[in-house]
């Protein structure tokens, strides 16, 4: 009789168990789902931003960091798409914090350097600085190389470019070339090229300009890559 009561509790539980993990699947489900819209109607603002506030929503009554923190990030990602760049720093911000929590620290340098991105626009270039070298640092306590890392070391390059610091200017556009070419990432490379050919121009040296130029150009024409040809030309 007792080990009859036992196994309907033990069923009972488990059953229990099943249905909240079942419960918790659907609702990171519709978190995802709704993130989803709110970036696929990204041209009815009214929309995309209900559709991202009930993402948030849901994921915080969710209770899941990880989760939380891509809803976030998808409202400061919609923000900045909309120039509102005081707000989207500060759900990016809120963004950096969930996953720290979630112990994804992987996430995080690629949001600094947006944030530093938008500093740089304003043209804090302390403040870039300040968000560009904590992402740096964490890169490198990660011991994580990818083409982020890559951008990261790019706009590094222009503040110091900026702030007419060449040399420092041009060992980190090198630094970014050596990554994105390690990724054959042509974009990049064909970045890091050009401004290291401007760079060069501001240092008077005329021809090492013009021939990081046509070396950039060339990449970009071998691949096609007519915004950045434009750019360079």
């Amino acid at each position: 009789m007792v080990s009859k009561y036992f196994l309907i509790v033990f069923v009972f539980i488990t059953s229990f168990c099943l249905c909240k993990v079942e419960a918790q699947d659907h609702d990171r489900d519709r978190v995802e789902a709704l993130i989803e819209s709110s970036r696929n109607t990204r041209e009815d603002s009214s929309r995309s931003f209900a559709f991202a506030h009930n993402a948030i929503e849901l994921a915080r009554t969710l209770g899941e960091s990880n989760t939380l923190g891509r809803a976030l990030y998808n409202m400061g990602d919609l923000l900045e798409d909309y120039d509102n760049y005081s707000s989207a720093i500060s759900y990016f911000d809120l963004t950096i914090e969930a996953y720290r929590s979630a112990e994804e620290f992987e996430e995080i340098p690629r949001i600094l350097r947006i944030i530093g991105r938008m500093y740089y626009s304003f043209g804090d270039y302390t403040k870039a600085m300040d968000m560009y070298m904590e992402g740096l640092m964490m890169y490198q306590q990660l011991d994580l190389v990818d083409t982020d890392k890559g951008w990261l070391l790019r706009y590094i390059g222009s503040v110091y470019k900026r702030q007419e610091n060449y040399e420092e200017a041009l060992d980190y556009y090198g630094q970014a070339l050596d990554v994105f070419e390690q990724f054959e990432h042509n974009d990049g490379i064909a970045s890091s090229i050009n401004n290291i050919g401007i760079v060069y121009g501001y240092q008077g040296k005329d021809s090492l300009q013009i021939q990081h130029y046509r070396r950039a150009l060339k990449i970009c024409e071998e691949n096609k890559s007519i915004v950045r040809a434009s750019i360079i030309l």
